[in-house]
């Protein structure tokens, strides 16, 4: 007898289930027995999925029809649909996958991820005590869920710090499975506190996953490492890491502010034609959005948590931790001195009004995801906003200090808005392939104008704006940046830079002398 390759009606509806499955999930072995004697072929007959009868009797423990079936001569290696194939991967338990390896049964990877997921501790010893191989891309053992299983693999001298393609490693799964003992055992074994490739660390995942368990756990016995540490970097041999944020002190001019890549808040300072770096500390925060200034020149710095730091800014020292009510996530906040206040954001789509002293004012639903905001004096909010793009969006800032929506620049798919710049209550916003120009007065917005700048590429679609005075908008886009008479409409001059890499944001100093430009490797200051 041989197996068929014709598709039939149990591979094709998944509502028809054949007789022979059910009577070996039920264990009614003799009456299986009986059917397979007088339908042979079904020995071989294909089910939803591709399962087969030695599948479903691996499956539901039936050991005694697994045997029957590879007496009468059915596939030990035979492969259902789904990367979990072979009827090895469904062993329900030590004795059936012993003997399914007795008979020739042979191992990928996906055999010990099965039996590590599904916490068959036994099973996971018999696999890698017959040579099953860790997954380098993505370990098995990250499957882990008892203490039980994780001392297999430690038996089996395997290290635990394996990350995903996230760069996940076993903590983060711990964290967010809400498993405080499991988690407490891998720690003590090895395994290290690291951020992911979103530089969350397991507390941050636990944090997003609201697993209170292991959260109420990390604060009692882990109170140091999700302390936010700031640590002093040297300065020396310093490789330029991408900014995503930079600010100048507008206490102490010409000194600017950057947050980079990897949570580390640079100092520059401008030093003739260019700018140095005088500064470097790295802050144990998740990926956050920005920072502030408050009104005496300190740093305000948000944790992704219910926690502000404070840092003196001549000093780079950490000198205060403010704590927020609980359920109050920020990771972004802005200081507004026109109005004494701060406001702030996070990635619950929600925009957070907070006094001097940090008290509530007032909680908006945002319209969409926010991720750092542009003011202008007049009470004005442009959010760089997503949501599945990015775009901005503008809200108003009333006197009764509600926080209303306005408007969405966002046209279609692959075409929505990078750049955006205040000029009081006018302001510029550009596109991939123009540039527009609008007024804001009585809460509604009019365009006065647009530009083609389709001609000026970059590979990213992406341009970025600022105002050099009242009359000129500076366009960064690709390596170009356009001088352009807002009245007249018209570009004064264009000069091309000499970068690696395309141009990812303006920044024009409060004296507007200086014009800041940062890639993804490099910055650089140009004289105005």
């Amino acid at each position: 007898m041989r197996e068929t390759t014709e598709p039939n009606i149990y591979q094709t509806d998944h509502t028809q289930t054949p007789e022979i499955f059910i009577l070996i999930q039920e264990h009614k072995n003799e009456e299986a027995k009986k059917h397979l004697k007088h339908n042979p072929s079904e020995i071989f007959l294909k089910g939803w999925m591709d399962n087969t009868p030695l599948h479903i009797a691996s499956l539901s423990g039936n050991f005694e029809m697994v045997k029957y079936l590879l007496h009468k001569g059915a596939n030990v290696n035979s492969e259902r649909s789904g990367i979990y194939a072979t009827p090895l991967c469904w062993a329900d338990n030590y004795e059936i996958a012993k003997y399914l390896l007795e008979k020739g049964a042979t191992m990928n990877d996906r055999e010990l991820f099965c039996a590590t997921q599904e916490n068959k501790a036994e099973i996971v010893d018999l696999l890698l005590s017959n040579g099953a191989k860790i997954d380098k891309q993505e370990p098995q053992y990250l499957k882990c869920k008892s203490i039980e299983c994780v001392k297999i693999y430690l038996k089996h001298k395997i290290e635990l710090n394996g990350c995903d393609e996230n760069k996940s490693n076993l903590l983060h799964k711990l964290a967010w499975l809400d498993l405080p003992e499991v988690f407490d055992f891998v720690y003590k074994n090895g395994c290290e506190w690291k951020k992911d490739s979103s530089s969350r660390t397991p507390y941050y995942l636990a944090k997003q996953g609201r697993c209170e368990s292991i959260l109420n756990h990390f604060e009692k016995y882990y109170s140091e490492i999700i302390s936010n540490k700031v640590t002093h970097l040297s300065t020396e041999n310093y490789h330029y890491e991408r900014i995503f944020f930079i600010k100048e002190n507008l206490l102490k001019l010409s000194t600017f502010i950057a947050l980079t890549k990897n949570s580390n808040l640079v100092k520059y300072s401008k030093s003739g034609n260019e700018i140095i770096v005088n500064q470097i500390i790295n802050i144990d925060v998740p990926t956050i959005r920005n920072f502030t200034f408050d009104y005496q020149g300190n740093i305000i710095v948000p944790t992704g948590d219910n926690k502000l730091l404070i840092i003196e800014e001549e000093s780079f020292k950490h000198t205060k931790t403010i704590t927020l009510p609980k359920d109050l996530v920020l990771d972004q906040i802005t200081y507004l001195p026109s109005r004494s206040l701060y406001i702030g954001s996070s990635q619950n789509w929600e925009i957070v009004l907070l006094s001097e002293n940090f008290e509530i004012i007032s909680k908006t639903k945002a319209e969409d995801g926010t991720l750092s905001p542009k003011t202008n004096h007049n009470n004005l909010i442009a959010f760089d906003s997503y949501d599945q793009e990015t775009y901005f969006n503008l809200y108003h800032l009333k006197e009764d200090l509600s926080v209303q929506f306005i408007h969405c620049f966002f046209k279609e798919w692959n075409n929505t808005s990078s750049g955006f710049a205040f000029n009081s209550s006018e302001f510029a916003v550009s596109f991939p392939n123009e540039l527009e120009y609008y007024l804001f007065k009585h809460d509604t917005i009019t365009k006065i104008w647009e530009m083609d700048i389709s001609k000026y590429h970059s590979k990213h679609a992406l341009s970025y704006l600022a105002f050099k005075d009242e009359k000129v908008i500076l366009i960064g886009k690709g390596k170009t940046i356009l001088f352009i008479d807002k009245q007249e409409k018209k570009i004064l001059k264009e000069i091309q830079l000499d970068l690696v890499n395309e141009i990812r944001n303006l920044y024009i100093d409060e004296s507007k002398e200086n014009l800041i430009i940062y890639t993804d490797n490099e910055v650089k200051l140009i004289l105005l």
